[in-house]
């Protein structure tokens, strides 16, 4: 089974080499895309580093939004890039392992559906 994770980042550059990153893994389907300016409106996403220190439970990590700043003071403001691929089920934790040391925050409702 494949799991299909999305990660987004304040700069293209970012994005790939964080790719660059993940291609030791068994992903497919991976592109770095342009966030429109009207969706990010709508994010909710928790940095990649919480995921992986809080041993994969998202509910641990901080919530950051566009309109809001957590207690850590990071917005979600200025996310221009996202990242999309598709990873084995089995290297999903590795893979978000890999995101948590770049600079990705990934939305927190998809993450808890992969740890269920």
């Amino acid at each position: 089974m494949l799991n299909h994770l999305q990660a987004y980042f304040k700069s293209e550059n970012d994005a790939e080499t964080a790719l660059m990153k993940l291609q030791r893994l068994n992903i497919s389907d991976s592109r770095v895309d342009a966030i429109p300016d009207d969706d990010n409106d709508r994010l909710f996403i928790v940095p990649a580093f919480n995921l992986s220190s809080a041993g994969g439970n998202a509910a641990n990590a901080g919530m950051v939004s566009r309109n809001h700043q957590n207690d850590d003071n990071q917005s979600s403001q200025g996310f221009t890039h996202i990242l999309e691929f598709k990873v084995a089920a089995e290297e999903t934790d590795e893979a978000l392992k890999v995101l948590g040391t770049t600079d990705a925050h990934v939305d927190e409702k998809a993450v808890q559906g992969f740890n269920e």
